[in-house]
C-alpha cells in the first residue's frame, strides 16, 4: 500500500509539473502578458452595457476616461452581455517598424473586435468571433490580431470583445517570432492534455474489454465526456468544421459537462456494493442517473446562460454527493481502492469549484481555469482508474477465496462419502469370505488377495474426485474378480466402453456401487446374472448405465435412496461435483434394471493424476 501511494505521489507531480506548467513567460503579469512595443504599459477595460458604443465613443476623451486600471493577472468577468473593451498603449521603435502579433487564448467568443488606433483614427480592423465568417477564409482557435506599427509614432490597440459565454480575457503580446515560440509551447502542453485525453478514452475501452465490469465501461464514458469538453472548450470544434451555430458550440458544451455527472453516477453506482451503503444513499445511486439523462434533454430547450448555470449546480451536487459517499466509505472501510476512490472524487470537486468560481462568477484571480483543469483532471481518471483496478483485484481475491472454501466444503464432503463408502464395500467383502469359510475355504486365499489388491487402489483418493473411465474400469473388474470367485458362473458380465469415453474423467468409484447394486439384488432374482456395462458418447456427454436382468426392488418408482447407501452415494456426488449437469436414473425397463449417470465429458489432461502414482 505504501509503494502504491508513493506511486501515486510521483504521478500527481507529474501533472503538476507538466499540464500545470505555464507555458509563456509572464514578464508583465499585472497588466496582461508580453514583451515588445507594450512591455511595461498598463492594461485598461471597460464595460458597455449597451453594447452598442463604436470605437470612436470610445476613444473619445469621455470614452477614455472610463477605462479603469486592470490590477489582476487574469482578467475575468463572468457571464455577461456587455460588450468588454481592452486598451493597450504601444510604442514603436523610433528607428524601425515593428510586427507584433497579439491573441486572446479564449476560444468560441462570438464578436472579437481589433483595432490598430493612431492619432484617434483606426488605420487597421480585424473582426473575428463564431458568429461571423471567416477572416480571409481561415479561423484559427483563438483570436489573434498581427500588426506593424510604424517607426516612432504611439499607437493604442483598443479590442471589443462580446459574448453570451463567461468571458475571461488573457491577452498576449509579442514580436511575432517570439510570440511564434510561445505558441509551439502552448500547442505542446495543450496537444499533451489532448493525447491524454485520447490515452484515458483508449485505455478505458481497452480495460473494459479485457475485464468486462461495468466500472471499466462508465470510466470510459467520464473519459470521452472530459475529452468533448477540452476539445469543445479550446475551439477546436469550431476550427475543424467552422460555420456551425453558436447555440450548438454551447449546449453541447453543457451535454458533456452534464453527461460527466452522469457518468461518474454511474461508475459510482458500479464501485459500490449493495450492502456499503444506506438504501437511501442506493436509491439516490439508482435514480440520479436517469435524472441526469432527462436534464441532458432539457438542457436544448434552456438558453445558454440558464443552461450553464443548472449545469453547475447539476455537477455541484453530483460531484459533492459522489465525494460524501466516497469519504463515508473510506472511513468505514480504509483500504487502498476506497483511498483512491475518495482522492478521484476530491479532485473532482475541486475541478468544478475552481471552475464554477474562475468561470461563472466575476472573480480575478492568479490561475488560469484551464490551468487548474488541467492538472485536476489527469489526477482525478488515475485515481479513478487505480480505485477501480484494485477495487476488482480485491473482489477477484475474494470471490477466489469464496470458492477455495466452498471446494474445500465439496471435498470434505466427498471424503465423508468416500470414507462412507469404503466400509460399506468393505462389509460386504467381509461377508463373502465369511460365507467362503462355509462353502468354500479354499478361495478365501484368493479372495483375500484380490481385496488387498482392490483396496490398495482405494488406498490413495483421486485428485479433486476425478480420474479416467480407464482407471475406473480397472478398480471395478478388481471387484468383479472378488465376486467371481464367490458367484462363479452364476455372474456374467459384458463391458461395452467407447474408446472415446476411455481418457474422459468421471468421479471415482461411480461405477463399482452401480455394479454392487446389480450383483446384490440381482442375484437373488435369478440363478444367472447378466450385468452390462456400458459407456458411450451423446451430445457432448457422457453416459454411464449398468443393466442387470431383473425387476426393480420396490418398482420402477423406487427412490435411488431406498436401494442402499451405494447409490444414495452416488447421487450426493454428482450433485457436488456436477449441480444440475449432472444426472442418476435408476427404472425397470423390459426385464431390464438399469442405473445410468450422465456427466459432461471432460477429457483427462496428458499429464494427469492417477490412482497408480505411488
Amino acid at each position: 500500500m505504501r509503494r502504491s501511494i508513493c506511486f501515486f505521489g510521483v504521478v500527481i507531480q507529474v501533472c503538476l509539473c507538466v499540464f500545470g506548467a505555464d507555458a509563456p513567460d509572464r514578464k508583465n503579469a499585472a497588466s496582461g502578458f508580453g514583451s515588445g512595443a507594450g512591455a511595461g504599459k498598463p492594461l485598461f477595460f471597460s464595460l458597455d452595457v449597451s453594447g452598442a458604443r463604436g470605437i470612436e465613443e470610445i476613444f473619445s476623451d469621455s470614452g477614455t476616461a472610463e477605462f479603469s486600471l486592470l490590477t489582476s493577472s487574469l482578467p475575468s468577468f463572468g457571464f455577461t452581455r456587455d460588450s468588454v473593451w481592452l486598451r493597450l498603449d504601444l510604442e514603436s521603435d523610433e528607428d524601425a517598424e515593428r510586427t507584433l502579433l497579439f491573441s486572446l487564448r479564449t476560444a468560441r467568443l462570438r464578436e472579437v473586435d481589433w483595432y490598430l488606433v493612431q492619432d484617434q483614427q483606426v488605420i487597421e480592423h480585424r473582426a473575428e468571433g463564431i458568429d461571423r465568417p471567416p477572416y480571409d477564409g481561415f479561423r484559427g482557435r483563438y483570436p489573434a490580431f498581427l500588426v506593424e506599427l510604424p517607426a516612432g509614432e504611439p499607437s493604442a490597440l483598443y479590442v471589443r470583445v462580446r459574448s453570451d459565454s463567461s468571458i475571461w480575457l488573457p491577452l498576449y503580446w509579442a514580436p511575432l517570432r517570439d510570440m511564434l515560440e510561445m505558441e509551439m509551447r502552448w500547442n505542446f502542453f495543450e496537444q499533451a492534455f489532448l493525447g491524454f485525453g485520447f490515452a484515458m478514452v483508449i485505455i478505458s475501452i481497452l480495460v473494459s474489454l479485457a475485464h468486462p465490469a461495468k466500472g471499466f465501461v462508465r470510466l470510459a464514458g467520464i473519459s470521452f465526456c472530459f475529452l468533448g469538453y477540452h476539445l469543445l472548450f479550446h475551439g477546436y470544434l469550431d476550427w475543424w468544421i467552422p460555420g456551425l451555430p453558436a447555440w450548438f458550440h454551447r449546449h453541447l458544451l453543457l451535454v458533456c459537462a452534464a453527461g460527466s455527472s452522469l457518468f461518474m453516477l454511474l461508475f459510482t453506482q458500479s464501485y459500490f456494493m449493495d450492502d456499503e451503503i444506506s438504501p437511501f444513499s442506493r436509491r439516490l445511486l439508482v435514480y440520479s442517473p436517469p435524472a441526469c439523462l432527462v436534464f441532458v434533454l432539457v438542457l436544448s430547450a434552456l438558453p445558454f446562460r440558464t443552461a450553464a448555470h443548472f449545469t453547475l449546480l447539476l455537477n455541484l451536487w453530483a460531484y459533492g454527493f459522489g465525494l460524501l459517499l466516497s469519504g463515508r466509505m473510506l472511513m468505514r472501510h480504509r483500504t487502498l481502492s476506497n483511498l483512491f476512490f475518495t482522492l478521484a472524487w476530491f479532485f473532482t470537486a475541486l475541478t468544478i469549484v475552481a471552475f464554477g468560481v474562475q468561470i461563472h462568477l466575476p472573480i480575478s484571480g492568479p490561475l488560469h481555469p484551464l490551468k487548474i483543469t488541467r492538472m485536476l483532471i489527469p489526477m482525478m481518471y488515475l485515481f479513478f482508474l487505480a480505485a477501480n483496478l484494485r477495487r476488482q483485484y480485491s473482489l477477484r481475491e475474494e470471490r477466489e477465496n469464496t470458492l477455495k472454501a466452498r471446494q474445500a466444503a465439496v471435498r470434505a464432503n466427498l471424503d465423508a462419502l468416500r470414507y462412507q463408502l469404503n466400509p460399506h464395500f468393505l462389509f460386504n467383502a467381509l461377508n463373502t469370505i465369511d460365507a467362503l469359510s462355509r462353502l468354500a475355504p479354499e478361495k478365501i486365499s484368493g479372495v483375500v488377495l484380490k481385496l488387498a489388491t482392490f483396496l490398495r487402489l482405494r488406498l490413495k483418493p483421486a485428485r479433486d474426485g476425478l480420474l479416467p473411465l480407464s482407471e475406473e474400469m480397472i478398480i471395478c473388474r478388481s471387484y468383479l474378480d472378488i465376486e467371481k470367485i464367490r458367484f462363479e458362473e452364476r455372474l456374467q458380465v459384458v463391458w461395452r466402453i467407447d474408446d472415446r469415453c476411455e481418457q474422459l474423467l468421471v468421479p471415482e468409484m461411480i461405477l463399482q456401487p452401480l455394479i454392487e447394486n446389480a450383483v446384490k439384488y440381482g442375484l437373488k432374482q435369478n440363478e444367472t446374472l447378466h450385468v452390462l456395462v456400458s459407456a458411450e458418447m451423446n451430445d457432448g456427454r457422457m453416459c454411464l448405465s449398468v443393466r442387470n436382468n431383473g425387476r426393480l426392488v420396490g418398482g420402477s418408482g423406487m427412490k435411488p435412496s431406498e436401494t442402499g447407501v451405494g447409490l444414495e452415494n452416488v447421487q450426493k456426488r454428482l450433485r457436488f461435483l456436477y449441480g444440475t449437469q449432472g444426472m442418476f436414473s435408476l427404472k425397470e425397463e423390459t426385464g431390464w434394471v438399469i442405473a445410468t449417470v450422465m456427466i459432461p465429458a471432460k477429457k483427462a489432461p496428458d499429464e494427469s493424476y492417477s490412482v497408480f502414482d505411488y
